[in-house]
């Protein structure tokens, strides 16, 4: 149980994670790279990507070769404060993907772990420090 005082912050941070599966489902890669420290680390089962402009390559990357259809559900969201202005979160994603626009035949790309740390900028809020995919099952 989190005590009340950090109830708004476990908002902020649910909120955060709302805000990056729509941003990328959307590739609004501007509004998903406000999401993230500058120095943040993000590891997906294709790219170990250090700092923001390493990540914005790899979200643009996504597109280059036409629509990117996706849609991103996260659920068990799980966060321990490690600090006033760090925790630790763990939650799962589903995830539909495929190049095309829709419609599309419907298969599940992935279903993974988040394995996140997360940083509170005074100026910005609760920001993804870190990002670890961790994948539980994939396509084939």
């Amino acid at each position: 149980m989190h005590p009340p005082e950090r109830l708004e912050d476990r908002l902020a941070i649910e909120a955060l994670n709302n805000a990056f599966c729509a941003h990328l489902d959307d590739d609004d890669v501007p509004a998903l790279m406000a999401l993230f420290a500058s120095d943040a680390l993000y590891v997906s089962p294709t790219a170990k990507c250090s700092g923001a402009e390493e990540i914005e390559a790899y979200f643009r990357k996504r597109t280059e070769k036409g629509p990117r259809t996706s849609r991103h559900f996260f659920s068990n969201l799980m966060i321990e404060f490690t600090a006033l202005s760090t925790a630790r979160g763990k939650s799962a994603v589903l995830s539909f993907a495929q190049d095309g626009a829709p419609p599309l035949p419907i298969d599940p790309f992935l279903i993974a772990d988040f394995r996140d740390v997360y940083v509170r900028d005074p100026e910005r809020g609760w920001l993804i420090g870190e990002r670890l995919i961790v994948p539980i099952f994939k396509r084939g």
